[in-house]
């Protein structure tokens, strides 16, 4: 939780707010809810965006 993603495009740095697991109809896919107010399956947040390095 707390890991920082940026769109592919640029703009602005989110954050995954919280992530659920809903039952599916192939067991279950987690949904990641993030600070802008998408949800998303891990497919499609890896698509749009692309996770940020931690800052040391």
């Amino acid at each position: 939780m707390g890991a920082r993603w940026q769109a592919r495009s640029g703009g602005e740095v989110i954050t995954v707010a919280r992530t659920s697991q809903p039952p599916a109809r192939n067991g279950s896919v987690p949904l990641y809810y993030l600070s802008n107010g998408e949800e998303l399956k891990a497919f499609e947040l890896m698509s749009r965006y692309d996770q940020l390095k931690a800052s040391a």
